[in-house]
Protein backbone atom coordinates (compact mmCIF):
# COMPACT_ATOMS: atom_id res chain seq x y z
CA UNK A 1 0.00 0.00 0.00
CA UNK A 2 1.21 3.60 -0.74
CA UNK A 3 0.44 7.02 0.83
CA UNK A 4 0.24 9.89 -1.18
CA UNK A 5 1.13 13.38 -0.04
CA UNK A 6 -0.18 16.10 -1.29
CA UNK A 7 -2.87 15.36 -3.18
CA UNK A 8 -3.13 12.68 -6.75
CA UNK A 9 -0.23 14.68 -7.84
CA UNK A 10 1.85 14.87 -4.77
CA UNK A 11 4.99 12.27 -4.74
CA UNK A 12 3.77 8.95 -2.98
CA UNK A 13 5.59 6.85 -0.11
CA UNK A 14 5.43 2.73 -0.52
CA UNK A 15 4.80 0.27 -2.99
CA UNK A 16 2.05 1.24 -5.69
CA UNK A 17 1.30 -1.26 -8.53
CA UNK A 18 4.73 -2.31 -10.35
CA UNK A 19 6.96 0.82 -8.93
CA UNK A 20 7.71 1.90 -5.36
CA UNK A 21 7.80 5.65 -3.83
CA UNK A 22 10.24 7.23 -1.33
CA UNK A 23 11.45 10.56 -0.36
CA UNK A 24 15.22 11.52 -0.77
CA UNK A 25 17.08 14.22 -0.01
CA UNK A 26 14.06 16.79 -0.39
CA UNK A 27 12.29 14.98 -3.76
CA UNK A 28 10.14 12.47 -4.21
CA UNK A 29 11.08 9.58 -6.17
CA UNK A 30 10.20 6.54 -7.91
CA UNK A 31 11.81 3.21 -8.99
CA UNK A 32 10.63 0.11 -10.07
CA UNK A 33 9.75 -3.12 -7.98
CA UNK A 34 12.39 -5.72 -7.87
CA UNK A 35 11.59 -9.03 -9.44
CA UNK A 36 11.47 -12.12 -7.48
CA UNK A 37 14.64 -14.04 -7.09
CA UNK A 38 14.97 -17.28 -8.13
CA UNK A 39 17.56 -18.63 -6.37
CA UNK A 40 18.25 -16.46 -3.42
CA UNK A 41 20.45 -19.05 -1.60
CA UNK A 42 22.99 -19.91 -3.44
CA UNK A 43 26.93 -19.87 -2.19
CA UNK A 44 27.94 -16.84 -3.87
CA UNK A 45 24.87 -14.78 -3.28
CA UNK A 46 25.36 -15.71 0.38
CA UNK A 47 28.80 -14.78 0.48
CA UNK A 48 27.76 -11.10 -1.43
CA UNK A 49 25.16 -10.65 1.15
CA UNK A 50 27.48 -11.70 4.50
CA UNK A 51 30.32 -9.12 3.08
CA UNK A 52 27.87 -6.40 2.19
CA UNK A 53 26.21 -6.94 5.23
CA UNK A 54 29.99 -6.74 7.39
CA UNK A 55 30.80 -3.66 5.39
CA UNK A 56 27.32 -1.61 6.22
CA UNK A 57 28.13 -2.55 9.75
CA UNK A 58 31.87 -1.37 9.60
CA UNK A 59 31.09 1.89 8.30
CA UNK A 60 28.23 2.60 11.28
CA UNK A 61 30.73 2.85 13.58
CA UNK A 62 33.06 5.42 11.96
CA UNK A 63 30.73 8.66 12.14
CA UNK A 64 32.86 11.48 12.98
CA UNK A 65 36.03 10.27 10.83
CA UNK A 66 33.34 9.93 7.98
CA UNK A 67 31.61 13.40 8.24
CA UNK A 68 35.37 14.91 8.67
CA UNK A 69 37.36 12.91 5.47
CA UNK A 70 34.71 12.14 2.87
CA UNK A 71 31.66 14.90 3.47
CA UNK A 72 32.68 17.34 0.91
CA UNK A 73 33.88 14.51 -1.85
CA UNK A 74 30.63 12.21 -0.85
CA UNK A 75 28.63 16.29 -1.69
CA UNK A 76 30.07 16.37 -4.87
CA UNK A 77 28.46 12.75 -5.55
CA UNK A 78 25.15 13.48 -4.71
CA UNK A 79 26.36 10.26 -1.94
CA UNK A 80 25.94 9.79 1.87
CA UNK A 81 29.50 9.54 3.74
CA UNK A 82 28.17 5.72 4.66
CA UNK A 83 28.13 5.18 0.56
CA UNK A 84 31.18 6.66 -0.67
CA UNK A 85 32.74 4.65 2.36
CA UNK A 86 30.70 1.34 1.14
CA UNK A 87 31.51 2.34 -2.25
CA UNK A 88 34.91 2.99 -1.75
CA UNK A 89 36.48 0.11 0.55
CA UNK A 90 34.46 -3.10 -1.76
CA UNK A 91 38.10 -4.10 -2.69
CA UNK A 92 39.56 -4.49 0.95
CA UNK A 93 36.92 -6.98 2.40
CA UNK A 94 36.70 -10.16 0.73
CA UNK A 95 35.90 -13.99 1.88
CA UNK A 96 37.93 -16.63 2.66
CA UNK A 97 36.82 -19.85 3.67
CA UNK A 98 33.25 -18.76 5.13
CA UNK A 99 35.02 -15.76 6.99
CA UNK A 100 35.04 -12.23 5.94
CA UNK A 101 38.38 -11.09 5.74
CA UNK A 102 39.54 -7.09 5.55
CA UNK A 103 42.74 -5.79 4.14
CA UNK A 104 43.49 -2.76 6.72
CA UNK A 105 46.58 -1.14 4.26
CA UNK A 106 43.44 -0.68 2.03
CA UNK A 107 40.73 0.81 3.81
CA UNK A 108 40.04 4.42 2.25
CA UNK A 109 38.73 7.08 5.12
CA UNK A 110 38.79 10.11 2.90
CA UNK A 111 38.72 11.44 -0.61
CA UNK A 112 39.42 15.16 -2.26
CA UNK A 113 42.01 17.45 -3.75
CA UNK A 114 43.78 18.54 -0.83
CA UNK A 115 47.54 18.71 -0.84
CA UNK A 116 48.32 15.36 1.16
CA UNK A 117 51.61 15.24 3.51
CA UNK A 118 54.21 12.68 3.91
CA UNK A 119 53.69 10.66 7.35
CA UNK A 120 57.24 9.11 8.93
CA UNK A 121 57.43 6.80 11.24
CA UNK A 122 55.15 6.54 14.53
CA UNK A 123 55.98 6.47 18.02
CA UNK A 124 54.46 5.34 21.12
CA UNK A 125 55.75 6.44 24.77
CA UNK A 126 54.37 4.67 28.05
CA UNK A 127 51.10 6.91 28.16
CA UNK A 128 50.00 5.45 24.51
CA UNK A 129 50.48 8.97 23.12
CA UNK A 130 51.54 8.04 19.56
CA UNK A 131 53.36 10.89 17.49
CA UNK A 132 54.13 10.67 13.77
CA UNK A 133 56.35 12.97 12.35
CA UNK A 134 55.18 14.29 8.49
CA UNK A 135 56.59 16.12 5.66
CA UNK A 136 53.76 19.42 5.29
CA UNK A 137 54.06 18.74 1.15
CA UNK A 138 55.83 16.47 -0.16
CA UNK A 139 54.39 16.52 -3.01
CA UNK A 140 54.58 20.39 -3.98
CA UNK A 141 50.98 21.41 -4.72
CA UNK A 142 49.10 24.10 -3.55
CA UNK A 143 48.67 24.08 0.20
CA UNK A 144 48.08 26.62 2.89
CA UNK A 145 49.81 26.45 6.46
CA UNK A 146 46.76 26.60 7.79
CA UNK A 147 45.33 23.45 6.83
CA UNK A 148 45.15 20.94 8.96
CA UNK A 149 46.06 17.36 10.07
CA UNK A 150 44.20 14.09 11.07
CA UNK A 151 44.76 10.74 12.31
CA UNK A 152 42.97 8.01 12.41
CA UNK A 153 43.50 4.74 14.51
CA UNK A 154 41.24 1.51 14.10
CA UNK A 155 41.56 -1.29 16.87
CA UNK A 156 39.75 -4.52 14.42
CA UNK A 157 39.70 -6.93 18.25
CA UNK A 158 37.61 -4.33 19.77
CA UNK A 159 36.08 -2.98 16.12
CA UNK A 160 36.48 0.79 17.38
CA UNK A 161 38.11 3.39 15.41
CA UNK A 162 39.30 6.99 17.03
CA UNK A 163 39.88 10.57 14.92
CA UNK A 164 42.63 12.52 16.35
CA UNK A 165 42.58 16.64 16.97
CA UNK A 166 43.06 18.61 14.06
CA UNK A 167 47.48 19.74 13.67
CA UNK A 168 48.18 22.60 11.60
CA UNK A 169 49.77 21.45 8.58
CA UNK A 170 53.04 23.98 9.30
CA UNK A 171 53.81 21.43 13.00
CA UNK A 172 54.92 18.84 10.62
CA UNK A 173 53.86 16.16 13.63
CA UNK A 174 50.44 15.13 15.17
CA UNK A 175 49.70 13.23 18.13
CA UNK A 176 46.42 10.75 18.98
CA UNK A 177 46.19 9.59 22.42
CA UNK A 178 44.75 5.66 22.32
CA UNK A 179 43.03 4.39 25.34
CA UNK A 180 44.49 2.55 27.88
CA UNK A 181 42.97 -0.60 27.17
CA UNK A 182 43.68 -1.05 23.74
CA UNK A 183 47.73 -1.51 24.91
CA UNK A 184 49.22 -4.45 23.42
CA UNK A 185 46.55 -4.43 21.25
CA UNK A 186 47.02 -4.46 17.10
CA UNK A 187 45.80 -0.80 15.81
CA UNK A 188 45.82 0.52 12.66
CA UNK A 189 46.88 4.46 11.69
CA UNK A 190 45.94 6.28 9.21
CA UNK A 191 46.52 9.76 8.55
CA UNK A 192 44.66 12.49 5.96
CA UNK A 193 45.07 16.30 5.39
CA UNK A 194 41.84 19.05 5.57
CA UNK A 195 41.39 22.62 4.64
CA UNK A 196 38.78 24.99 5.39
CA UNK A 197 36.68 24.20 2.59
CA UNK A 198 36.15 21.07 4.26
CA UNK A 199 37.87 19.24 1.64
CA UNK A 200 40.36 16.60 2.44
CA UNK A 201 43.09 14.54 1.09
CA UNK A 202 43.66 10.94 -0.33
CA UNK A 203 43.89 9.09 2.69
CA UNK A 204 47.36 7.81 3.37
CA UNK A 205 48.15 3.68 5.51
CA UNK A 206 50.80 4.56 8.10
CA UNK A 207 51.11 1.57 9.46
CA UNK A 208 50.54 -0.92 12.81
CA UNK A 209 50.98 1.25 16.12
CA UNK A 210 54.49 0.19 17.44
CA UNK A 211 54.43 -1.00 21.45
CA UNK A 212 55.18 1.27 23.71
CA UNK A 213 58.94 3.27 23.90
CA UNK A 214 59.72 1.94 19.91
CA UNK A 215 59.10 3.27 16.53
CA UNK A 216 57.95 1.75 12.93
CA UNK A 217 59.39 2.38 10.07
CA UNK A 218 56.63 3.87 7.77
CA UNK A 219 54.77 2.07 5.27
CA UNK A 220 56.69 1.82 1.85
CA UNK A 221 60.16 3.02 2.82
CA UNK A 222 63.12 1.51 1.52
CA UNK A 223 65.81 0.72 3.95
CA UNK A 224 69.14 3.53 3.86
CA UNK A 225 72.29 2.39 1.96
CA UNK A 226 75.15 1.58 4.80
CA UNK A 227 77.87 4.06 4.09
CA UNK A 228 81.02 2.00 3.81
CA UNK A 229 84.38 3.61 4.69
CA UNK A 230 87.11 4.03 1.84
CA UNK A 231 89.98 2.01 2.35
CA UNK A 232 93.24 4.08 3.62
CA UNK A 233 95.77 4.46 0.77
CA UNK A 234 99.35 4.41 2.08
CA UNK A 235 101.29 7.08 0.69
CA UNK A 236 103.03 6.45 -2.41
CA UNK A 237 107.15 7.23 -2.82
CA UNK A 238 108.44 9.73 -5.08
CA UNK A 239 111.19 8.60 -7.38
CA UNK A 240 113.45 10.66 -5.21
CA UNK A 241 112.62 8.94 -1.94
CA UNK A 242 113.02 5.46 -3.40
CA UNK A 243 116.59 6.34 -4.55
CA UNK A 244 117.14 7.32 -0.82
CA UNK A 245 116.06 4.31 0.64
CA UNK A 246 118.08 2.24 -1.39
CA UNK A 247 121.55 3.55 -0.42
CA UNK A 248 120.19 4.64 3.29
CA UNK A 249 119.37 1.26 4.45
CA UNK A 250 122.16 -1.50 4.56
CA UNK A 251 122.04 -5.17 2.39
CA UNK A 252 122.06 -7.93 4.29
CA UNK A 253 122.52 -11.19 2.88
CA UNK A 254 121.88 -14.64 4.73
CA UNK A 255 124.20 -17.07 4.24
CA UNK A 256 123.90 -21.05 3.88
CA UNK A 257 124.89 -21.78 7.58
CA UNK A 258 122.50 -19.01 8.66
CA UNK A 259 125.56 -15.84 9.33
CA UNK A 260 124.45 -13.01 8.62
CA UNK A 261 127.48 -11.26 5.96
CA UNK A 262 128.55 -7.72 6.53
CA UNK A 263 127.16 -4.89 4.94
CA UNK A 264 128.65 -4.93 1.18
Amino acid sequence: MAIIENGYLGGFAGTLGPAIGYYSRGKWCVRSKPGQVRNPRTQAQTEHRELFKQLVCFASTLGDILRVGLRHEAAQRNLSVYNLFVYDNKQAFSMVDGEVQVDYPQLVFSRGPVAPVGFGAPQTDAFQNVTVPFEKNPQHKSAKNYDTVYLVAYNPARQQAMLSDPTARRSQQVKITLPGAWQDEEVHLYGFSHDADGRSSECSYIGIVPAAGSSAEPVGQQPQPVEVAAPVQKPVATAAQKIDNQYSMPFFDTSEDGSEASPG
